[in-house]
């Protein structure tokens, strides 16, 4: 992981800041997710055995597969199945 630091040259400073927050967006997004996958087992929409660090590891994984291919190189069924492997996860 790139430093979060002052002191770098100015074009790797910028680099390192989009870097940074990208990451830092992706811890929250992990987070969020973890906490949602525990409230939904606490509410019983979840299985219980769905482990809520994996699934806040996986299910951003399945979005970028959906949203990158789905710029128009690949077919709708394809990313249709894409996202019920998503739903699977987390579906009772």
């Amino acid at each position: 992981m790139v430093a979060c630091r002052p002191g770098i040259r100015p074009k790797a400073l910028i680099e390192s800041a989009s870097i940074c927050l990208l990451y830092s967006g992706v811890r929250e997004i992990g987070a969020f997710l973890k906490r949602s996958s525990e409230t939904g087992q606490v509410r019983g929409a979840i299985p219980k055995e769905l482990e809520p660090d994996a699934t806040a590891k996986s299910l951003p994984a399945s979005l970028v597969a959906i949203k990158v291919p789905g710029r128009g190189v690949f077919a709708e069924d394809a990313l249709r199945s894409i996202a019920g492997q998503a739903k699977k996860m987390v579906s009772k």
